[in-house]
């Protein structure tokens, strides 16, 4: 194949993924679910020289001076880890006695097994993220990031007319101890192979 051959079609891609996040000291990944979407964005800071040895000073060096890397998420589904997330909180399962609530002569059962969180009690919301890619045509990309701080990226509406609500997310990517050099971060493979159960 010659460098002057159009690429395969088989390159282009309409983006789908899984979002998958493993909490710091967890063992367990969460399934963040439907998602509207879900991006990462890379952000430089750089320092120009000018020189000044000529007629018209001209660009002639840029270094980079910083970096840094940030997902944004739109959650589609309020499980309990969108639902505490987007409050800056843990999930939580109520455990043991039910609550009662008596709301002007109405009772609220809360009951045991159920979803609590606090409010704006966890602004270190930290763990591994995993973005796998499900798209139908193309590359499948599996996205992972090390250590990504999340924390909630709007305000979250409790009153809509039509609208399904969605929450939105952000995270700062840090570098982790121990990666390979390059790979602090995180790292973007390619899926191939067949996908088996673990164990199998």
């Amino acid at each position: 194949m010659a460098v002057t051959d159009p690429l395969s079609n088989e390159l282009y891609v309409i983006p789908k993924s899984q979002i998958f996040f493993k909490k710091t000291g967890a063992t367990e990944y969460e399934n963040l679910g439907d998602a509207d979407a879900l991006s990462l964005e890379i952000s430089v800071e750089e320092q120009e020289r000018y020189a000044n040895d000529r007629g018209i000073r001209t660009l002639v060096k840029r270094t980079v001076t910083q970096t840094s890397a940030t997902v944004s998420m739109t959650l589609a589904q309020m499980s309990a880890f969108a639902r505490a997330a987007s409050l800056m909180a843990d999930a939580e399962t109520i455990d043991g006695n039910e609550e009662v609530i008596n709301l002007g002569g109405e009772i609220l059962e809360i009951q045991s097994g159920g979803h609590k969180s606090g409010i704006a009690n966890n602004p270190t919301l930290r763990g591994e993220l995993i973005i796998r890619g499900v798209n139908a045509e193309g590359p499948k990309s599996l996205l992972r990031l090390w250590d990504v701080e999340i924390r909630p990226a709007s305000a979250r509406s409790f009153i809509s007319d039509t609208e399904i609500a969605t929450i939105e997310l952000s995270g700062a990517a840090y570098p982790a101890a121990g990666k390979a050099a390059g790979y602090e971060i995180g790292e973007e493979l390619t899926i191939t192979g067949a996908t088996t159960p673990a164990g199998a």
